[in-house]
């Protein structure tokens, strides 16, 4: 699950316009950190089981082994699965959301979930 900043009077604001001006200006890493951390506060109400997942510029990215892209197509996804990795987030799997969208989504996923039970038991 992807989410945007944003999505108040200014609509959502998307990665791919604002990383690059925040790069330009010198406040990329002073964003991500903000990011990060709003990230990660939104992602502790949410279900045990959820990720958060957050794009990163190439200028916070140091340290070779992160994996900061997210999976777009089917061929990346493929691309991906055969170098090993098992988690995945991107476009392909959920469009960017506003964070007032993910709770109403997980109360979703988990009534299919508890119907589904329900279902097998029967």
């Amino acid at each position: 699950m992807a989410a945007t900043g944003g999505c108040g009077a200014l609509g959502q604001i998307f990665c791919s316009s604002s990383i690059p001006v925040a790069e330009e200006i010198g406040l990329i890493v002073p964003l991500g950190e903000w990011v990060l951390r709003k990230a990660c506060a939104n992602a502790a109400r949410w279900p045990d089981d959820v990720k958060v997942a957050v794009n990163l510029s190439p200028i916070q990215v140091k340290n070779q082994n992160l994996v900061a892209e997210g999976v777009e197509t089917r061929q990346q996804l493929h691309q991906v699965q055969a170098l090993g990795c098992t988690e995945m987030q991107g476009f392909l799997f959920s469009p960017p959301r506003c964070v007032d969208e993910i709770i109403p989504l997980f109360k979703r996923f988990e009534a299919k979930a508890m119907a589904a039970e329900a279902r097998r038991r029967a």
